[in-house]
C-alpha cells in the first residue's frame, strides 16, 4: 500500500537543495552609497548536501558554495546562519574567496535554517549580503529490527521495536515516534494502528508489540516534526522524518 509522503514537497535536483542563484550584472554605486544589507545579484549562493535526498537529513554534512561573480578574487565576507527562531541571524564563519571568487563551507546542521553571504565592502565593490537560500532538516530515524524478508513468529510472541530519533535539543521537547502498524488483509496492506512512544533521554523510543493475530503484518516508524516556540508561529526547526525500512512478520 502506498503511505502519504512525511517529506516536504520538493521541486528541486536531488543535489541541490534550495538552490538561489542571482544571476545578472551589477550596476556598481560607491560603497558609502549604497545599504551593508541591499542584496547584491554579483553574489551567488548554493547549497548542496551529501544525502541521497533532496531535503537534508541529520547527520548529512552540508555544503555552502559562494560565488562572487565580479571582482570576487580574494575577498572576505562573513557566512550567516538563521536563529533557530528564524527571526535573526548568527555567524557560521568567517570566509575568503580563492582566485576565482570562490569560497565553500561545510558542517552538518542540527535544524532548518537559512543562510547568507554579508560582504562589508572595498573601494572597488560595494557592501552588500547575498540572496538568502535555506533548507528543511528531516529528522533522523532508525528502528530496529528491520526486515523485508518476512520473520516467522508464533501467536502470542512479544516482539520489541526500538527507534533512534534525531536531533536531541534541549530546546525542543523529546521527540515522539510514530510505530505504524499493518496487516495484509484480503491482499491488501491496511494500517492496522500507530502507537506514539516518546524517546527516552538517549533518543530512543521502545514498543513491545505482542501478536495476537495471524497472518502477515509490518512495522515502520516515522519521528514526528518539532518546533521551536508555538507551532502556530514558530518554523519547524526539525521536520518528520522519512518512514524507516519495514519490520515484517509472519504470524502463525
Amino acid at each position: 500500500m502506498t503511505e502519504p509522503s512525511t517529506r516536504p514537497r520538493s521541486h528541486h535536483s536531488p543535489v541541490l537543495i534550495a538552490l538561489a542563484l542571482v544571476v545578472g550584472a551589477s550596476v556598481f554605486a560607491p560603497a558609502a552609497t549604497r545599504a551593508a544589507d541591499e542584496v547584491l545579484a554579483s553574489i551567488e549562493v548554493t547549497i548542496t548536501n551529501s544525502g541521497s535526498h533532496p531535503a537534508v537529513i541529520w547527520g548529512d554534512t552540508v555544503t555552502v558554495r559562494v560565488t562572487f561573480t565580479e571582482r570576487g578574487e580574494n575577498r572576505p565576507f562573513e557566512l550567516q546562519q538563521t536563529t533557530r527562531e528564524m527571526t535573526t541571524w548568527s555567524k557560521l564563519a568567517d570566509l575568503v574567496t580563492d582566485a576565482n571568487g570562490v569560497a565553500t563551507f561545510s558542517w552538518r546542521p542540527s535544524v532548518t535554517t537559512r543562510v547568507r553571504a554579508v560582504f562589508a565592502g572595498a573601494p572597488d565593490l560595494p557592501a552588500g549580503v547575498s540572496d538568502t537560500p535555506g533548507f528543511l532538516l528531516l529528522s533522523y530515524a532508525k528502528q530496529v529490527p528491520a526486515n523485508a524478508t518476512p520473520r516467522v513468529v508464533r501467536r502470542g510472541t512479544t516482539v520489541t521495536l526500538t527507534t533512534t530519533a534525531r536531533p536531541i535539543l534541549p530546546e525542543l521537547a523529546p521527540a515522539v515516534v510514530q510505530f505504524r502498524i499493518y496487516h495484509r488483509v484480503d491482499g491488501s496492506w491496511k494500517q492496522a494502528s500507530v502507537r506514539r512512544v516518546t524517546v527516552d533521554a538517549s533518543g530512543v523510543a521502545r514498543l513491545p508489540l505482542r501478536f495476537g493475530g495471524g497472518g502477515e503484518w509490518y512495522v515502520r516508524s516515522v519521528v514526528e516534526a518539532r518546533w521551536a516556540g508555538e507551532p502556530e508561529t514558530a518554523p519547524a526547526v526539525a521536520w518528520a522524518s522519512r518512514p524507516t525500512p519495514i519490520a515484517r512478520f509472519s504470524v502463525r
